[in-house]
C-alpha cells in the first residue's frame, strides 16, 4: 500500500514538474514576438537637394562689360578687380563694336552703337555725324578681318587698345570699292562697375 502512495506520489510531482517546465518555454518563447517597433524617417533631417533643371539667366549688361556675378561686383570699388579680367571685358567690348559699327554704317542707325560709346565724350557726337553722314552719301562698310591687341592700362579705370582693322568700302553714288587698313587706337574707361565705354578714338590710315 504504501508503494502505491509512492508510486502516485511520483506521478503527481512528475506532472507538476512538466507543467512548470511548459510555462517557462511559453515565457521565453515569447520574448521579442511582437511587432517591430516603426522606423521614423524624418524629413527634416534629410539634405535639400536643389533642382538642376533650375538655371539661372545671366544677362550681358550694358556696355559690354561681364555678366552679373562676373568678376566684377555690383557697385564699390574698382581698385581691387583683376587686371586680366578687366582687359577681357575691354576686348568683349571692342568685338561688339567692330560688329555693331558696320550695321551703323550700312543702315543709318546710330543707336547700334550709342550704349558702347561714352554719352559724355566727344567721340559719341563725332559717331553719329559720322554714321549719317556716310548714310546719306550712300556709302557703306563691309568689315573684312580684325584684330584686337593686347588692352594696355593708361590711368585708373582706362584702357588704350591697338586694333587693326581692314575694310571693303563701297561708294554707291560712284560705284566703286575700296579696300583701307587701319590701326586704331581706343581709349576704354570703366562707366560703372560693371559697364565698360568707348571714350576716345584715334584713327590711322595704313598705306
Amino acid at each position: 500500500m504504501k508503494n502505491f502512495f509512492h508510486i502516485i506520489f511520483l506521478i503527481l510531482l512528475f506532472l507538476l514538474l512538466a507543467g512548470c517546465s511548459d510555462n517557462e518555454e511559453e515565457n521565453v518563447s515569447g520574448v521579442g514576438s511582437g511587432p517591430a517597433s516603426p522606423v521614423v524617417n524624418n524629413s527634416n533631417d534629410q539634405p535639400k537637394v536643389e533642382d538642376p533643371t533650375k538655371i539661372p539667366v545671366i544677362e550681358v549688361p550694358r556696355g559690354g562689360g561681364p555678366a552679373p556675378g562676373g568678376p566684377f561686383p555690383q557697385g564699390g570699388n574698382s581698385s581691387g578687380l583683376d587686371e586680366a579680367a578687366d582687359q577681357n571685358a575691354v576686348i568683349f567690348l571692342m568685338e561688339e563694336y567692330l560688329v555693331n559699327f558696320e550695321k551703323a554704317v550700312n543702315d543709318g542707325a546710330f543707336v547700334y552703337i550709342s550704349h558702347l560709346l561714352d554719352p559724355e565724350s566727344q567721340l559719341y557726337e563725332e559717331q553719329i555725324d559720322y554714321v549719317l553722314d556716310l548714310y546719306e552719301r550712300q556709302i557703306t562698310e563691309q568689315i573684312i578681318q580684325y584684330q584686337i591687341g593686347t588692352p594696355i592700362k593708361s590711368g585708373e579705370d582706362t584702357y588704350e587698345v591697338l586694333v587693326q582693322e581692314t575694310y571693303s568700302i563701297h561708294y554707291g553714288s560712284e560705284g566703286r570699292e575700296e579696300i583701307k587698313n587701319f590701326k586704331n587706337t581706343y581709349t576704354v574707361i570703366r562707366y560703372d562697375a560693371n559697364v565698360w565705354l568707348i571714350h576716345d578714338l584715334i584713327v590711322t590710315v595704313v598705306e
